[in-house]
């Protein structure tokens, strides 16, 4: 079922984000997922079946943080939901390597900052609750 209202959320595995901005003042959906085991680095099967519960709890539209590069693999569990043609914007503080995003609408790589969640939070300071999507038709 997804959330008609604000489907822009956090995942977070690991609190990376707690020291970034307060839970409280921001309008994104903080969905907690410090309690599944079997998903640093790598996912379980059933890792991978909450999370995607999680997902679809709040619906795939949105945009969406996920923690740290140890959570890659949530891009797939979200993007295997999609069944339309979708965008798909990435930020990342490592150095463009051969293995980057092709097909992405926005690339934004920044190696000189310490992590993408820092980039991350200052973006959030303008976006967060003015941030309007909507659906093509």
């Amino acid at each position: 079922m997804q959330r008609e209202k604000n489907n822009n959320f956090i995942l977070d595995f690991t609190g990376v984000y707690d020291d970034e901005f307060a839970k409280e003042k921001t309008s994104l959906t903080w969905i907690d997922c410090t309690d599944i085991t079997g998903c640093d680095m790598y996912v379980s099967d059933e890792a991978e079946k909450q999370i995607g519960e999680r997902v679809d709890s709040v619906g795939i539209h949105g945009i969406h943080f996920i923690d740290s590069g140890n959570y890659h693999y949530v891009t797939k569990i979200m993007t295997d939901r999609i069944k339309e043609p979708f965008s798909l914007v990435v930020f990342d503080h490592h150095r463009l390597s051969t293995d980057y995003i092709e097909n992405a609408v926005l690339t934004y790589i920044e190696p000189f900052i310490s992590s993408t969640s820092e980039m991350i939070s200052e973006i959030l300071i303008y976006l967060a609750d003015k941030v309007k999507l909507t659906q093509k038709r």
